[in-house]
């Protein structure tokens, strides 16, 4: 035991390819944490940083498949390793992911609402957010305005 926490990112864009998530890793100390990130393999190049491990899921034809094998292997990686903290970027499945992270200490973060020109789809898919967020005892938001605009209780914050 090295006296380090075990953090896991997981987000289904794959590593390299979001640059918050990939900023976090380069940057997090090495000397407190040992870091995972938890991600689809989404056929791009590889991107690597050292010290950090790339839990890849294939993402194949299927996109419900490879959600379903995605969550799988998640609620597999949990159990095998005890994470001191997951770091859960909002995504699509974040109610059906928080079901199996329900045990662990997790921190739900908010990038942005949904963007669709469509005023009624975006105000249906703004509504997943809140409700999501009551299920995390933490919530992180890019933004004041962004957390007043989906309804995020500022208790979360």
């Amino acid at each position: 035991m090295n006296g380090k926490k075990d953090l896991l990112i997981l987000l289904t864009v794959q590593f390299g390819y979001h640059t918050d998530t990939y900023m976090y890793c380069k940057y997090l100390d090495k000397a407190l944490f040992n870091v995972s990130y938890f991600c689809f393999d989404m056929n791009y190049p590889k991107v690597f940083l050292p010290d950090i491990e790339v839990i890849y899921i294939p993402m194949n034809n299927s996109r419900l498949l490879s959600y379903l094998n995605f969550i799988v292997k998640l609620r597999q990686e949990i159990r095998l390793k005890k994470f001191h903290l997951i770091f859960h970027v909002h995504t699509k499945f974040t109610l059906l992911i928080r079901f199996f992270t329900l045990f662990s200490p997790t921190v739900f973060h908010i990038r942005s609402g949904d963007l669709s020109e469509n005023k009624s789809v975006s105000g249906l898919k703004n509504i997943e957010i809140p409700i999501a967020s009551f299920l995390y005892s933490s919530v992180s938001v890019i933004s004041d305005d962004l957390a007043l605009k989906i309804r995020i209780s500022k208790k979360k914050l």
